[in-house]
């Protein structure tokens, strides 16, 4: 857990240094340099770097597939077991260029400086869990982990985003291209920015896609679990002990599952965190964690000590997201950091496999192409808070929140409103193809990540895995959502 910040144009080493200063809490060794004309870097972190990292690579993050790439730039001086990231990274975009982040599996956030085209690169994650923002400033460019800290630079306007900050008062999730500070921008994930004097052009290198297996429904089960498991694995690997966080459910419980199938002999610690020893998350966690045999950690917030402890979580998440379960979080993380330095949680099967409600909806409404309009309707207030437009649409949101609904809060100076998905039928896996577009739309990653930043503590999923996803997007819809049951396939 660290974090990276620059600054590409015309700029003095104290703006870097200042900008750094605002991120001491994501560790406390320091690196700044410039290695070419018109940028400078700086990376923070809780461990030094190895020596002679190369001065082309800026990195926050880790790799899983470490020895994977070690092969595929064929090795050399390198040892998967021992080379400093950055290294590796040097060696993989010197022989692929940026495009060779498609092989790399993990969190992380890369500036990468290309030496013979004299330019930057900024580079992200699938998922953006590690979190990178940029801003424009006077002609140049500055990017750090966190937002607030290109305040230290005194020409950047402290001005609120008024369209973001509806987006989030509607959806009660973040803007995905646009912060809550106005001007600032999160650098895109599953892409690389390249970064030009007066512009930026941006290329995906990972675009989830639905192509369904011709397999039974036994080998889609099997071809499932193969990939969970591979994903436990790798993410397991360099760490004994490790934690997991618990919440009693079914995506945490097949996260320690796998651990003890993949590692049996690692030390595994859990930590579930709730409002009090009859909290029905806590009673199902401990269950778990007895007959997996961990070291347990039920931690209980009472509920008055929200507020207290809301500022604080509200500063490391930057844009905000969820409600009361990230405070839970904030208090979790500071209990696991203090145990382990890597918490495994059941991220991202819900987004893959269909075991949201509003996946149902879109089920349904894809299923029944005459529903379509009145569930599409009901979708979008359910997405955005926003009133029904047709009459079918109201009498749904009557149903369904008893007459209490209530409109989101206006703000002030703007007459945006989000949109949500028509719910149209695409090709015939449409609930595959919705989940797919949904990867790049599914946001709060940052949010999660500046909890466990707080308390210097990475985290990691299994389900959110590359491959794992891949796996997700070959199995068929009726894999995903069974009548009444979603993901269904995991269940079996």
């Amino acid at each position: 857990m660290g974090a990276i910040y620059g600054v590409v144009g015309e700029s003095d080493a104290t703006e870097l240094t200042d900008i750094g200063a605002r991120l001491r809490h994501r560790g406390s060794e320091v690196r700044e340099w410039s290695p070419g004309a018109g940028c400078r870097l700086g990376e923070r972190s809780a461990h030094a770097p190895a020596r002679d990292v190369p001065p082309s690579i800026a990195f926050d993050g880790y790799i899983d597939n470490v020895e994977e790439v070690t092969q595929l730039v064929g090795g050399g001086d390198l040892d998967a077991t021992a080379a400093d990231p950055r290294r590796l990274l040097a060696a993989l975009f010197s022989k692929l260029g940026p495009v060779g982040a498609r092989h790399l599996e993990g969190h992380f956030a890369i500036a990468f400086w290309d030496d013979d085209a004299g330019r930057l690169v900024l580079i992200r994650d699938r998922y953006g869990a590690s979190p990178l923002y940029s801003v424009r400033s006077r002609g140049r460019l500055l990017f750090a982990s966190e937002y607030k800290a290109l305040l230290a630079i005194p020409d950047m306007p402290a001005e609120p985003n008024r369209v973001a900050m509806r987006h989030l008062q509607c959806t009660r999730y973040p803007m995905g291209d646009q912060t809550l500070l106005a001007g600032v921008h999160p650098v895109a994930r599953s892409a690389w920015t390249t970064l030009e004097p007066e512009a930026e052009s941006v290329r995906r290198y990972w675009t989830p896609r639905t192509a369904v297996a011709r397999r039974s429904d036994a080998e889609h089960v099997a071809a499932l679990r193969r990939a969970l498991l591979e994903a436990t694995r790798r993410q397991v690997a360099r760490f004994d002990p490790i934690g997991v966080q618990l919440s009693g459910g079914l995506d945490s419980a097949m996260v320690l599952g796998g651990i003890r199938e993949v590692a049996p002999e690692c030390a595994v610690h859990t930590f579930t965190a709730g409002y009090g020893a009859d909290d029905p998350e806590i009673e199902a966690a401990g269950r778990l964690a007895r007959h997996f045999e961990t070291v347990h950690h039920p931690l209980v917030l009472e509920p008055e000590r929200i507020p207290e402890l809301l500022p604080a979580t509200v500063w490391h998440m930057e844009d905000v997201y969820g409600r009361e379960e990230m405070v839970q979080l904030y208090v979790l993380t500071r209990e696991a950091a203090r145990h382990v330095e890597m918490l495994l949680a059941g991220y991202a099967a819900d987004m893959l496999l269909g075991g949201m409600p509003r996946h149902r909806l879109a089920h349904l409404a894809m299923r029944w192409p005459w529903s379509r309009g009145p569930l599409a309707d009901f979708y979008r207030t359910t997405q955005t808070g926003l009133r029904p437009r047709s009459l079918a649409g109201r009498a749904l949101v009557r149903l369904h929140y008893r007459g209490k609904h209530v409109d989101p809060p206006r703000v002030l100076g703007t007459a945006y409103e989000p949109e949500s998905d028509p719910l149209r039928r695409e090709g015939d896996q449409p609930l595959g193809t919705f989940l797919a577009h949904g990867v790049h739309e599914d946001l709060g990653w940052e949010a999660i990540q500046g909890c466990h930043a707080a308390w210097g503590i990475d985290f990691n999923a299994p389900f959110m895995s590359p491959r794992f996803a891949e796996c997700a997007f070959t199995i068929p819809d009726h894999l995903k959502i069974r009548g009444r049951t979603q993901k269904a396939v995991l269940r079996r």
